[in-house]
């Protein structure tokens, strides 16, 4: 159960490791309703903004068992200016579940979204699990978009862990997996609830985070939180000539703390995560890493502000 509780975030990559000042809280959600949904094969895109604005549209893609709620914040900074699309994935956050494969068919709903929706250079963002999708259309298509920002999550989760084979890795995946679907319910929702409190802040929001996990059809998050792990983009990243931004979230109560990150000064501290990001990204042509202090997993619940003011300096430096 060690492994389950400590990996149910697949998107956490901090979770596998051994500068912007706080924001001000009090951001507020975003609290108009959708100006419609897009479904397209295993994705459901809540659409908020002015259709056609000249500004790049925005994909939202979010992290594993999660819906289009977590990006309220994000969603209400730039749908005043942006065509904002909003994914949640089929049996994530009450939907119904559909067959697998998970990940190859959100991929095609993505490029099916862009060309039905007639996107010119959108920007995809991407956080954990939605991350992980991001870079891989990326790669696939780096024309079609303008850029990506990926929050949390590197080429490659979870990495090999020290004397570890791919085989056994492979071995750990298929075992948590196994966990998820069969667990007891009590247990499961047990996990749930204590790992999601390791990854936001707020007690509040994190089992605000809970409730919409446990939502989530088990089968879908078992199957693609597999699909993931065993998904190496590195190979890929110098296919993308288009700049992305990886937002690397810095918290001294994140899990991934240690005797010795902890004897570091707050600005090595910093360096550290910025660095151990930025080597994940070898190979990638134009990437640049900003760490954000005070955020746990859920940057867009624990440091709205500060996420949002990266996404916006991003935006401008893509925009034609």
């Amino acid at each position: 159960m060690r492994f389950f509780k400590n990996t149910i975030a697949a998107g956490a990559m901090v979770a596998a490791l051994l500068i912007s000042p706080p924001a001000a809280p009090g951001a507020l959600a975003w609290s108009s309703a959708p100006t419609k949904t897009v479904s397209i094969g295993n994705m459901h895109f809540d659409v908020y903004g002015t259709a056609n604005a000249p500004t790049p549209a925005l994909i939202l893609l979010p992290g594993l068992s999660m819906g289009s709620w977590e990006w309220q914040t994000t969603i209400g900074a730039f749908a005043n200016d942006h065509t904002v699309y909003a994914a949640t994935m089929s049996g994530f956050d009450g939907t119904p579940a559909s067959p697998p494969p998970y990940v190859s068919q959100a991929d095609t709903a993505i490029l099916r979204l862009v060309s039905q929706e007639n996107l010119k250079q959108p920007v995809i963002i991407g956080h954990g699990f939605g991350g992980h999708i991001a870079l891989r259309v990326m790669e696939e298509h780096p024309d079609t978009f303008a850029g990506a920002v990926i929050v949390d999550e590197t080429p490659y989760f979870p990495p090999l862990a020290a004397g570890q084979t791919a085989q056994q890795r492979a071995q750990n995946i298929a075992s948590f997996s196994d966990a998820i679907a069969s667990a007891p319910d009590w247990i499961y929702q047990d996990q749930t609830r204590s790992t999601s409190a390791t990854m936001v802040s707020d007690p509040a929001r994190a089992s605000e985070v809970a409730d919409h996990s446990l939502r989530s059809d088990r089968t879908t998050l078992a199957g693609a939180m597999s699909e993931m792990s065993l998904e190496d983009l590195r190979p890929g990243l110098a296919r993308i000539d288009k700049p992305m931004l990886v937002i690397a979230p810095v918290s001294a109560q994140a899990p991934y703390m240690n005797d010795q990150l902890r004897a570091l000064a707050p600005a090595q501290l910093d360096q550290t995560i910025h660095d151990y990001y930025l080597s994940q990204y070898a190979g990638a042509r134009s990437v640049t890493v900003q760490t954000i202090d005070n955020s746990k997993d859920f940057v867009m619940l624990d440091q709205p502000d500060a996420l949002n003011a990266a996404i916006g300096t991003f935006l401008r430096s893509v925009r034609p």
